[in-house]
């Protein structure tokens, strides 16, 4: 779309973000080749806020600008049946729908921290860049150089909501029963749990 997009002046060409997803099993894979009736739960919510996304930069704000220069953002996804076998085909598939409209396209990762390994070397070999914005396993954006993690390693964000658990659950212990309860760890904390909430119940 070189020159005036719909409803856009100005415009000097085309984004597009693609990637694979899971949709209902039999459904078309593409309208057009831009957007998917996706039929999962999470794959309905990821073209919702793709479309929503997309809108957003087109309609309200009037493209991307980028370097004083303003772009038409497209949205393009193609099924992956959240397969293994299915998902290198489904990434390569996505973008290349648009190549005709555009030679920029920024390719997704799947939902998922197994099938974003597989996606990534895919959009490694066709030389393009990939944002994995579902995997938060380290491993599935390390082996490409192309592909950039937008979550902390999982990890990481588990580790201190379950440490302030085992602290609160440790201060409620050691009121319940004081001097008994280790500074740290627990050898018999099932038997504190259920005392705790059996305490509780009896207060």
């Amino acid at each position: 779309l070189v020159g005036q997009g719909p409803g856009l002046a100005n415009n000097v060409g085309t984004i597009t973000i693609a990637g694979p997803s899971s949709m209902a099993e039999g459904s078309d894979a593409c309208v057009d080749g831009l957007t998917c009736a996706f039929g999962e739960p999470y794959g309905l919510e990821i073209r919702q806020s793709a479309e929503l996304f997309v809108n957003l930069i087109n309609k309200e704000r009037g493209g991307l600008n980028i370097a004083g220069e303003t772009f038409t953002l497209w949205y393009s996804g193609v099924e992956d049946f959240s397969s293994n076998e299915y998902v290198a085909r489904a990434t390569s598939t996505a973008y290349r729908w648009a190549l005709p409209f555009t030679s920029d396209v920024f390719v997704l990762a799947p939902y998922s921290s197994t099938l974003t390994p597989i996606a990534s070397a895919q959009a490694a070999l066709d030389g393009r860049i990939m944002m994995a914005t579902a995997a938060a396993t380290p491993s599935a954006v390390s082996s490409s150089g192309s592909t950039f993690g937008m979550l902390a390693a999982g990890s990481d964000y588990m580790k201190k909501p379950i440490q302030k658990i085992a602290a609160a659950a440790r201060a409620v212990d050691n009121e319940l029963w004081p001097g008994r309860v280790p500074k740290e760890g627990y050898p018999n904390h099932y038997d504190f749990c259920v005392g705790t909430a059996t305490s509780r119940k009896n207060k």
